[in-house]
């Protein structure tokens, strides 16, 4: 088989054995075909955006930074990213998890603005922060692939600039918290969040804290060490 005949194979594969599971575990009956479909949909996507990261179609083993790691018992994960579409708009993006990897919250934002991609992920951080206050979380892991924001947060790099007004937005938010840890990661570990920002098909916002995707949770469960 060529390659992509593979991917196609492994996420119909996938996709059967995830329905069986919540049949027989869950006594859910997901619609297969729209499983498949969905779990077809997210291995082309993660394919397109690994390449994008490594420059190549290798997607890594685990072991070589490409699975999300879980924060210990009683703390929530965000993890966030942003992307820039075609026509210009920025679509945001947060997954939140706890300990056991569940996914407890997603949501993504959909606007129209011309911003450099450091702001993109700025504000992306800054709706992740905004998601977890109206979560209540308390002790929590904020988790960004943008080193340069994440840094810039950790050393309070408050200025007029528009990105540094961002992160002055994100510091105010996070005195809400009784704990926050600030965490860089690399791109491959923050793959759930970046697809979810993908899929903001239009200006707005969807949050949601049930009724998941099945693709969502299908390659959050995947994403997990």
């Amino acid at each position: 088989m060529e390659r992509m005949e593979w991917l196609h194979f492994l996420a119909t594969a996938w996709g059967v054995w995830y329905v069986r599971n919540l049949r027989t575990f869950d006594e859910v009956s997901p619609n297969v075909v729209v499983v498949i479909m969905g779990m077809v949909r997210m291995a082309l996507d993660y394919v397109q955006y690994m390449s994008e990261v490594s420059g190549s179609h290798h997607i890594p083993p685990q072991g070589e930074g490409c699975a999300w790691s879980q924060p210990v018992e009683g703390i929530v994960k965000y993890n966030t990213d942003a992307v820039v579409f075609e026509n210009g708009e920025i679509g945001l993006g947060v997954v939140g998890r706890d300990a056991e990897g569940k996914v407890i919250v997603v949501g993504c934002r959909r606007v129209k603005a011309q911003w450099e991609p450091s702001i993109a992920e700025a504000k992306a951080l800054d709706y992740g922060v905004e998601i977890a206050t109206t979560m209540g979380s308390r002790n929590v892991v904020m988790e960004s692939d943008a080193k340069t924001i994440i840094d810039a947060v950790k050393e309070n790099r408050v200025t007029r600039a528009q990105r540094g007004l961002c992160i002055a937005d994100i510091l105010f938010f996070a005195k809400f918290f009784t704990s926050c840890v600030w965490s860089h990661v690399k791109r491959g570990r923050n793959t759930v969040a970046h697809i979810v920002a993908r899929l903001c098909s239009s200006v707005g916002e969807s949050m949601y804290t049930e009724n998941f995707s099945d693709d969502i949770l299908a390659l959050a469960e995947l994403d997990i060490i």
